[in-house]
């Protein structure tokens, strides 16, 4: 892939009473109608922690607190090499207070994610999460 770009995104994984936050990408935007963990691009000199609290206050109006680093999954296509960088989260916010770049959100549980149809990039993080949670 040389020549090729990185594209370097992150992603918070808002999870609460066993349920994960999901938005759907609306239509005005690239993958539009896909589910996806939210987050966004990472600006020069941000660490991926900066753009996700950047991100979901922008998109959302939420303000998040991180937890730990999940998983970075590596996509290649014709134009770039996505590298998403998610980590957990947490929100006192129940819902957001609006929706910038999605349709819709929803609170769902872990084992239901891959009844959505997601980003293909968060296919993988979403089977990782089915995998490996443990629910309290």
């Amino acid at each position: 892939m040389t020549g090729i770009n990185t594209l370097r995104v992150a992603a918070i994984l808002l999870t609460r009473n066993g349920c994960i936050f999901v938005a759907k990408r609306s239509a005005h935007s690239s993958l539009p109608g896909f589910w996806e963990f939210p987050g966004g691009k990472i600006e020069p000199e941000e660490t991926p922690q900066d753009c996700i609290v950047r991100e979901i206050h922008e998109e959302f109006g939420m303000s998040v607190a991180l937890g730990e680093h999940f998983i970075t999954v590596y996509q290649d296509t014709d134009l770039f090499r996505l590298e998403l960088v998610c980590y957990f989260g947490t929100s006192e916010e129940q819902k957001p207070a609006h929706l910038n770049d999605h349709d819709e959100y929803q609170w769902i549980k872990i084992q239901q994610l891959r009844n959505l149809d997601l980003a293909p990039a968060d296919v993988e993080v979403a089977d990782q999460l089915i995998a490996k949670w443990k629910p309290l």
